[in-house]
């Protein structure tokens, strides 16, 4: 039965109209939430004063395998009210918190965030204002068991006078799977404004000295200073006044002048204090003693900086890089692109690699100005840590799976007209595909190199991006430029003599099946990142996430047997709803990550067990006569795994890490964490892998360099631990 034409325009138009309410039902199935999530809050009652209202809040739902939990004493302040910090100031106390009638509770540490300052009259208090909660870490007698808090709080709220507050809180954490409350990210927000040692990165105290009556205490700071304050707590209890301020014309240093009531005749050497700075968010908090001069010994490394070693560590590092595992992946597509090269003429070889350097340069230069732009406004940079986000991770994987496809004949890229102003139109030995996209092909060859070469840290490496980070912006391009030709030197090597590819066979059917070869090791590239995801995402969006990326693929594949036209759409459709998927989801549960197990196993059966990493505990580690080894890591750093491999697989080596004398502490850097960044940047390191040896004969501690080697960390051990503490 024949149709006429408006039958089979309206044939036509039901199939189109079929295929937007497939994509439609994608849609609604991944992209729209088809209900809210429920609310999860865990929290006592208020209880209501005039001055004040507080409550007790729980960052977790219940009570799961981890024997840690974290709580916050919430304040909301009335107008004009305030409460005290731990050091009042001249009047005042503290707020307390006594759980003494508890079940299942073992131990309580408080955090104190930064102060502000309140001045009335002469009188200097120290304290809050409006909203403050105290974070609390509750440390369970047992886990997976019920946590019943009986509280009772004690604090002074103060505005024209001073009323005290005594009354009781109760709040129960029931057994079950632990979620996030509603209440974590604000716990957390309070969390980051507890000052340490490491909370604010390139902040040093230069000197702090006695002059009659008053202490001056120098400072210095990378970012520069607005409106800067500091509290002084002594165990002898002297009494500290309002310092006078003077800060410098460049806003990088200031000098605090405090007048003080210690007697003249004290030996100041021995009088230890407790310095909190802070300006605005940021703030610290360190532990000095008086003296004239403050010195402090040099960090102890295997590595010198000066600008022509800097830049000849910059070349030799980027030229190694093409070596690394990281950069296997496009190596091996430069592989075929070399196969397929070995047909053309020396022009067209020599034009194929030029601009694969083009692409590393370009995209050295990208990154070094978008490192500048950063460090200008105050945000931390370091080596590698566009790895730490889960959606560049899904971009990769993406990109990876259709760089597989386009070698399984799956996928054609096509190069947009806009760019095609990049072809030289004098190439005439090529076909007239490759005369539209070759050069554009070669060109983002290169610049995906580069992107994949920046989680690795190979040696040299380190050394430069040192130097870089901690410098301005002419050394910054300077240093990533150097890099980016060392990157770039095999491809410029070729393209000056392009002879060295006549030991290549000519292209012939073979080539099809190093197609595949190839393809198959993107795809376990794929799944390398993949389970570098995996800790990045809780479970769920995780689940969702690898299925639609594995359906994108899948789909390619189907489209290309069938060459129906909407299954290209839909794989697009999918590998961009992963990446929706990835932007918005909840990091891992805390519960997930503290049961990860801190435990690497040798070739020999035998265990090393890692402490937390807390860099608070070294100073008390090492005046005990032990040593610390002190290993950074993370699982999207190639070069820590060789490490790993390698280091622990030597004898000496393991003898060493497994003495008792020796504390193991391990901190994982594959998701963000600013205590691990604050630590790096306090030895002028912006990348991993990073380890220190710390020891009696070295408390500052020595830094190892990127690959580790048996000579280089037995010397290390050797020179913290001092000759007669050396392992036989």
């Amino acid at each position: 039965m024949k149709m006429d034409g408006l039958q089979l325009i309206q044939m036509k138009n039901f199939k189109i109209m079929s295929y937007k309410k497939i994509l439609m039902f994608i849609i609604m199935i991944f992209i729209i939430p088809t209900k809210a999530s429920p609310k999860v809050v865990v929290n006592s009652d208020w209880v209501f004063t005039e001055m004040a209202n507080f409550r007790l809040i729980s960052g977790i739902s219940n009570i799961g395998a981890s024997n840690k939990v974290p709580l916050g004493l919430e304040f909301e302040l009335r107008d004009g009210w305030k409460i005290y910090w731990r050091n009042p100031g001249d009047a005042g106390y503290p707020p307390e918190i006594s759980f003494s009638n508890s079940e299942n509770l073992s131990e309580l540490k408080w955090y104190w965030p930064a102060p502000k300052r309140f001045v009335f009259e002469d009188m200097q208090n120290f304290g809050y204002e409006e909203k403050i909660i105290f974070p609390i870490t509750a440390i369970l007698k047992k886990p997976k068991e019920p946590l019943v808090l009986r509280a009772h709080i004690t604090a002074l709220a103060c505005k024209d006078i001073c009323v005290p507050i005594d009354r009781s809180l109760n709040l129960t954490i029931p057994v079950g799977h632990p979620v996030k409350t509603d209440h974590a990210a604000s716990i957390y927000s309070f969390e980051k404004r507890v000052p340490t040692k490491t909370t604010w990165p390139g902040f040093n105290i230069l000197s702090v000295g006695a002059n009659k009556n008053s202490i001056l205490i120098e400072v210095k700071s990378k970012h520069p200073l607005i409106k800067p304050d500091i509290f002084i707590e002594s165990e002898s209890v002297f009494r500290f006044g309002k310092p006078e301020i003077s800060v410098s014309n460049d806003r990088l240093n200031a000098l605090f002048v405090l007048s003080n009531d210690i007697p003249i005749d004290t030996n100041l050497a021995e009088t230890p204090i407790t310095i909190t700075v802070v300006d605005g968010k940021k703030s610290i908090e360190l532990r000095r003693s008086i003296s004239t001069k403050l010195i402090t010994k040099p960090v102890q490394s295997y590595i010198s900086f000066n600008w022509l070693t800097v830049l000849l560590a910059a070349l030799i590092g980027g030229l190694i890089l093409n070596l690394m595992p990281c950069v296997l992946p496009v190596l091996t597509i430069k592989l075929l692109q070399v196969t397929r090269s070995s047909g053309l003429d020396r022009r067209g070889v020599r034009n194929g690699f030029i601009y694969s350097a083009y692409g590393v340069m370009f995209s050295f230069l990208v990154i070094a100005i978008l490192t500048i732009i950063l460090k200008q406004v105050g945000v931390n940079v370091g080596w590698g840590m566009h790895f730490q986000q889960p959606v560049f991770l899904g971009f990769i994987c993406l990109i990876l799976l259709a760089f597989a496809g386009n070698l399984f004949g799956w996928l054609n890229f096509q190069v947009p007209q806009s760019l095609l102003w990049l072809e030289n139109r004098s190439a005439s030995l090529i076909n007239l595909e490759e005369k539209n996209s070759s050069k554009v092909n070669h060109f983002f060859t290169g610049a995906f190199a580069t992107v994949l070469a920046t989680p690795c840290s190979a040696p040299f490496v380190g050394t430069a991006l040192s130097f870089a980070l901690s410098q301005g912006p002419i050394e910054i391009l300077s240093i990533f430029l150097t890099m980016g030709l060392g990157l770039s030197l095999p491809y410029l090597l070729i393209a000056i003599r392009p002879e060295f590819l006549k030991f290549l066979p000519r292209p012939g059917t073979w080539m099809k099946k190093l197609e595949i070869f190839l393809g198959i090791v993107l795809i376990f590239t794929t799944i390398w990142i993949l389970s570098i995801l995996y800790s990045q995402l809780n479970t769920n969006s995780f689940i969702i996430s690898l299925t639609l990326i594995t359906s994108a693929f899948v789909t390619a594949g189907a489209f290309h047997l069938s060459s129906r036209g909407y299954l290209k759409s839909l794989s697009a459709l999918m590998g961009v709803s992963a990446l929706f998927i990835m932007a918005y989801s909840e990091p891992p549960s805390t519960i997930r990550n503290l049961n990860r197990p801190l435990i690497n196993i040798l070739t020999t059966g035998e265990k090393i067990i890692w402490q937390d990493f807390n860099p608070d505990l070294i100073p008390d580690i090492v005046k005990d006569g032990k040593g610390v080894f002190v290993d950074i890591t993370a699982d999207w750093c190639l070069t820590c795994q060789i490490n790993k491999r390698t280091l622990l697989s030597n004898e000496l080596v393991k003898e060493s890490l497994s003495d008792n004398n020796v504390i193991k502490m391990q901190a994982d850097w594959t998701l963000p964490d600013p205590t691990i960044l604050s630590y790096l940047e306090s030895y002028n390191r912006f990348g991993i892998p990073f380890n220190v040896i710390y020891g009696p004969a070295n408390l500052d501690g020595i830094v190892l360099p990127e690959l580790l080697s048996e000579s280089s960390v037995l010397k290390a051990f050797k020179d913290a631990l001092g000759p007669e503490n050396i392992f036989k």
